[in-house]
């Protein structure tokens, strides 16, 4: 069996896939100028001058964008990833210090220090490659509806992926979001690949796309458990040897592309860490008092990180470890408490609870106010039309469980830090396309069922079979 060969079925594999039609590629690319357009829109209402003085500052006075953009600046001046403020805060005094950190897996910043190589050096050029990355990932989109489903599918996934604004609304806040869009969807087209043509070539590009999203965003290793390996075991048209197989590949790209920045953590700190060390200060600012009761419950509060007793002459590692102790020690010492402020967590960032307050928190993330009530305002749409698409997957026996295991990653994500509306964009990105599923199948019945116009021809014509069959080979059961 050649690397580059499909992994042989038990059954005899058919043709490859029919042509797909003729609009399927001015669709997905229409999809796209459509993404251009609002994002250019988008930005230049933020940075125009009248509304500079609003938001603006409020984008750079994020840490986690100061963190990026700025250390971006050092690496292209040689000081690579280091403490961006301890930087500042020591070149005020006149004796500027470069300490190494891991804050941040490292992604978003070698992005940003890409853009600075090329004379892209402003926070407004940062968010124009970041929308431009946006565009990408909807194209990547149209793509995967059509593996997934079929061609119409495609394009009306890249559609609803384009215009739904808790995804465009990313790329101008200048953080990590916009790149784990594009990674989590470079995931799933991967692995939508090898389940229609199983190659190891392909369980490869799966472990290096989910190592970069993790190198997006440290909780991103979940990827590897609740997508990847699953989607992979469920091939059931595959030997269990094969399976394995495939999996232990994706595993082996994975570690090899993290490697570098693991064995930089391991070598660098005096703890060990892995793709970041901000956990501790994360989970001391998500429980305190202030977390626990009130209108912030569930939320965060900036000062509860300096409940921790820091003793001088520590690394970044120590100083974590710290921190997370006593953030610990609070959960333990509020257990019934807390298991209610994990639930009240998820509930605040799935939009259940108090949606207007939490319209208010994502603000500090630099969103727009109109933005997240536009968004609130088409989320419960989505939220209905994805549950469409997932019985509609369920019903022609189509792959649904990775879009599950993105929701269910970002859930995990909110529930064990704070609600940020962010942190579960990779479950946005998975609600999205099963709502463009949810569409195509509404659409298909109504074919059946009334037929369409001959001014509908576009939906007339012939889709691409789906990305789970083969010609002459029965589709797939999938385990739900």
């Amino acid at each position: 069996m050649s690397v580059g060969s499909p992994l042989a079925f038990n059954e005899v594999q058919g043709d490859p896939r029919a042509p797909r039609p003729r609009w399927f590629v001015p669709g997905v690319v229409g999809a796209m100028v459509l993404a251009g357009i609002i994002e250019a829109a988008y930005l230049a209402s933020i940075w125009n001058k009248s509304f500079t003085k609003a938001l603006v500052p409020l984008i750079k006075a994020n840490g986690d964008a100061q963190y990026y953009n700025g250390q971006a600046q050092l690496n292209t001046q040689g000081h690579w990833f280091v403490q961006w403020l301890w930087y500042v805060h020591t070149a005020l005094q006149g004796h500027p210090e470069y300490l190494p950190s891991a804050s941040h897996p490292p992604v978003a910043t070698l992005f940003f220090t890409m853009a600075d190589y090329l004379g892209l050096r402003t926070w407004m050029e940062h968010s124009v490659v970041l929308a431009v990355l946006f565009v990408l990932t909807v194209g990547i989109c149209g793509l995967i509806g059509e593996r997934a489903v079929s061609a119409r599918a495609g394009v009306i996934c890249a559609v609803v992926v384009a215009s739904y604004p808790y995804l465009w609304v990313n790329p101008g806040s200048n953080l990590s979001e916009t790149a784990v869009l594009f990674f989590v969807a470079l995931v799933l087209w991967a692995l939508l690949r090898f389940r229609a043509r199983p190659k190891l070539t392909t369980a490869l590009e799966v472990g290096l796309y989910a190592a970069a999203a993790a190198l997006s965003r440290s909780e991103l290793t979940s990827l590897t458990v609740l997508v990847v390996a699953p989607t992979m075991l469920m091939a059931t048209r595959l030997t269990w040897r094969q399976r394995i197989a495939a999996v232990t590949v994706t595993g082996v790209a994975f570690l090899a592309l993290s490697a570098p920045w693991l064995i930089r953590n391991q070598d660098t700190f005096k703890r060990s860490v892995w793709y970041s060390d901000q956990i501790g200060v994360t989970l001391l600012d998500a429980n305190c008092p202030q977390t626990y009761s009130g209108y912030y419950a569930g939320w965060w509060w900036g000062a509860c990180g300096l409940r921790a007793d820091i003793p001088a002459g520590l690394d970044e590692s120590q100083v974590d470890h710290i921190r997370e102790q006593v953030a610990i020690h609070y959960i333990e010492a509020h257990k019934v408490r807390a298991a209610e402020i994990v639930a009240l967590r998820v509930l605040r960032a799935w939009n259940f609870y108090d949606p207007n307050a939490q319209v208010l928190f994502d603000y500090q993330d630099a969103r727009p106010h109109w933005v997240s009530y536009l968004a609130l305002a088409e989320y419960y749409e989505i939220l209905a039309l994805s549950v469409v698409g997932v019985v509609g997957l369920v019903r022609r026996k189509l792959l649904v469980w990775p879009y599950l295991g993105l929701i269910a990653g970002a859930t995990f994500a909110v529930a064990s830090t704070f609600s940020n509306g962010r942190y579960r964009v990779e479950g946005d990105l998975a609600m999205a396309l099963l709502a463009g599923y949810g569409i195509e199948w509404l659409v298909q019945r109504a074919r059946r069922e009334h037929g369409v116009s001959l001014t509908d021809s576009w939906l007339r014509a012939p889709s691409a079979p789906s990305s789970l069959t083969t010609a002459g080979a029965p589709s797939e059961p999938v385990a739900h």
